[in-house]
């Protein structure tokens, strides 16, 4: 009798399950449709996003093409720039405008005066305007989804007459400031003219001239090997008051010349040893870029630079470069391409005017090296300091270990 029972419910167990696939396979169907549309249509419009920026960029930037075509007026590379990032778009040159305006009048109106190709040359704060659009086409054509345009437009200011000759070796070294100054002037040599006729003591009269009684011996030269630095950096509270120096009223014995006491000997140096310990050798202001892997080979010195990011991209606008040595900054570049080209010394501050052009570009690629290389005139060089900003207000710097 069990097995008659169970036999007779096996069909309606497997009915039901056919059923409750049959209701539920196209509700499926249709939200997995939805979603791949939906995504596909955001693509779509990054791609057309990025192509319209991409365009502009080239076309505002400052200098000329392989050709000797400034770049405002080369419309088939302004076109190419933009196909090129719009790969997914599919897009074609028929899709691009290009356009050109002086920018907001007083009504904040915007006035297109011409299109490219330009026949005159363009003035200081001209715009270039590129327009791209494309056509959204769903795939699984619905009854109420229909084709719609999709149009992105970018303007940008175009850099007219902006060259680069180089920039001047840096002029504020404060280095010679810690020249001897002290010339300690042999005045104050023993000459015995502590004659025993014992003058009164308002002899004593504390006239600055005793203040280069700090002679002591020339081993107290104060040369930079004794670096007296700022904490011991010899105030008026260590001007030795006559009290101690050999004054005539002093004279009477050797006894009382008090001659090595007052030499401020290496105990009272308390240098503080400068802690600039600099913990952070390789600190990053920005958490997408950091800096990695110092090297020096011969006569250059490289660091990479990393993003971790695989959205946003930045420029490099400017470079700090502090070392010691006598060798000489020649080239700076960047994964091999030089960037600048010049001479100078100790310390270098490079800008780069002409942003967004393709050789400072730090793309958007995770941990791929973007190697910075420094080219000195031999190899007798140290590297301090090196900061690269950004053109987003971002940078990376890199201190040595120590800091000197």
């Amino acid at each position: 009798m069990k097995t008659q029972i169970s036999k007779l419910g096996r069909p309606k167990l497997r009915g039901q399950a056919t059923l409750e696939l049959a209701l539920t396979l196209p509700l499926f169907l249709m939200l997995l449709t939805g979603i791949f549309e939906v995504g596909r249509l955001i693509f779509l419009y990054g791609s057309v996003l990025s192509s319209s920026r991409e365009a502009a960029r080239y076309g505002s930037g400052t200098g000329e093409n392989l050709a000797g075509t400034v770049y405002y007026r080369d419309c088939e590379g302004i076109t190419n720039r933009a196909i090129s990032q719009g790969l997914i778009a599919n897009l074609k040159p028929t899709d691009i405008t290009i356009e050109y305006d002086h920018g907001p009048d007083s009504n904040g109106e915007n006035t297109i005066f011409a299109i490219c190709p330009i026949a005159t040359d363009l003035a200081l704060g001209d715009r270039v305007i590129v327009t791209v659009s494309t056509t959204y086409s769903p795939i699984i054509n619905f009854n109420n989804i229909v084709s719609f345009p999709i149009t992105s437009v970018t303007t940008r200011t175009i850099i007219k007459d902006l060259d680069v000759m180089g920039t001047p070796p840096w002029t504020n070294t404060p280095k010679p400031t810690h020249t001897p100054t002290f010339t300690v002037t042999p005045t104050i040599i023993p000459s015995e003219t502590a004659t025993p006729t014992h003058t009164p003591p308002p002899t004593l009269t504390f006239t600055p001239t005793l203040t280069p009684t700090i002679t002591l011996t020339p081993t107290i030269t104060f040369t930079p090997t004794i670096t007296l630095t700022p904490t011991i950096t010899l105030t008026p509270t260590i001007t030795f008051t006559p009290s101690i120096t050999p004054t005539p009223t002093i004279t009477s014995t050797p006894t009382a010349t008090r001659t090595a006491t007052p030499t401020r000997t290496p105990t009272a140096t308390r240098t503080s040893t400068p802690t600039r310990t600099l913990t952070p050798t390789l600190q990053s202001l920005c958490g997408t870029w950091t800096v990695q892997n110092p090297a020096v080979s011969s006569n250059s010195w490289a660091i990479d630079i990393y993003s971790s990011s695989s959205i946003n991209e930045t420029y490099v606008f400017r470079i700090q470069i502090e070392w010691t040595g006598t060798a000489l900054l020649d080239t700076v570049a960047l994964r091999t391409k030089p960037i600048w080209a010049d001479t100078a010394t100790s310390i270098a501050d490079l800008t780069f005017p002409y942003t967004y052009h393709e050789d400072l570009l730090i793309p958007a690629i995770i941990n791929t090296p973007n190697q910075l290389r420094l080219t000195f005139s031999s190899t007798n060089f140290t590297i301090k300091h090196v900061k690269v900003y950004f053109d987003n207000g971002c940078y990376v710097q890199y201190y040595s270990d120590p800091y000197p």
